[in-house]
């Protein structure tokens, strides 16, 4: 069923049914590696969630989350650092349009 759910990009879904296949003793790497996978994206999708409304301590928390389970990921970093120039615009101490 989780394989279902990423199919249906229904990350929560997926990560619920792999996590509960892992605790039943299912531990292929197939299932390890999709566990992953789902958690990685259903969190940086969580943080970009929050961003786009304006929930800065959230989104950056989702983001240094999504760091943690995948350390120097581009996708990551990246959301991180438009986090930060999305906030600091909003919070005027910065032009968004200028890069630093």
């Amino acid at each position: 069923m989780g394989f279902l759910r990423i199919e249906q990009k229904n990350l929560a879904d997926a990560v619920n049914y792999l996590t509960r296949a892992e605790a039943s003793g299912f531990k292929e790497r197939a299932v390890e590696d999709a566990l992953a996978a789902s958690r990685f994206s259903l969190t940086m999708d969580q943080a970009t969630q929050a961003v786009n409304a304006n929930q800065f301590d959230a989104g950056g928390a989702k983001f240094r989350e999504a760091l943690e389970l995948r350390p120097r990921s581009p996708e990551a970093l990246n959301g991180l650092a438009g986090f930060a120039d999305k906030a600091a615009a909003i919070w005027g101490r910065r032009n968004p349009s200028t890069t630093s």
